[in-house]
């Protein structure tokens, strides 16, 4: 892997000290976040996975931290495509070895890391370091969209501060969703 790839950049994103591997150009681009709970309904799964696959078709630069089940096999389905992938790790990115078929698309400019400045030894995903790195999506993100947020849970929490302040925040259309269209999320077209 090329020395200029692998090296930890430091940078500033609307307004974050933040560390970087890869492509920075991807940043400058439209981003989309996507974000789901740890659980998802069975419906909310395949729906998920249809708008994955459009948002890949389309060419659409995501930014996830990719951490739950669904949201893992969701960067399994961008990384088919061609289009810029920017992954937020909850973990200190100087700790983080990048898998080797991961490798090629960092050269390649498609993928990019980030990561909040976390210590050195913040080796391991804790539920606060989750909590930053999901933040830290939404705060860089143009639009979000939750493929499904569990009712009173952390997300949940974060979604009802964000639409306070005006985030463009969209939701699966589905009943199991009709909590978040009650905090005024839309539904994703």
């Amino acid at each position: 892997m090329s020395s200029v790839i692998a090296e930890i950049q430091r940078i500033e994103l609307r307004g974050h000290p933040l560390k970087a591997i890869g492509d920075l150009n991807n940043l400058n681009q439209n981003l989309l976040g996507i974000m789901c709970s740890q659980s998802c309904p069975g419906d909310l799964v395949l729906k998920g996975f249809d708008a994955v696959k459009q948002i890949r078709d389309q060419g659409i630069t995501v930014v996830s931290g990719f951490h739950s089940s669904m949201e893992k096999d969701i960067f399994e389905i961008l990384l088919r495509g061609s289009q810029p992938v920017i992954h937020c790790l909850a973990k200190a990115i100087g700790a983080y070895r990048i898998p080797e078929n991961l490798r090629p698309r960092v050269e390649s400019g498609q993928l990019t890391i980030i990561a909040p400045v976390f210590p050195i030894a913040e080796k391991r995903i804790t539920k606060n370091t989750s909590v930053m790195c999901n933040k830290l999506v939404m705060d860089i993100s143009d639009q979000v969209l939750i493929i499904h947020a569990h009712e009173g849970g952390n997300l949940v929490r974060e979604i009802t501060f964000r639409r306070k302040n005006g985030s463009q925040i969209f939701a699966i259309n589905s009943p199991n969703n009709n909590h978040l269209f009650e905090l005024g999320l839309r539904k994703w077209e």
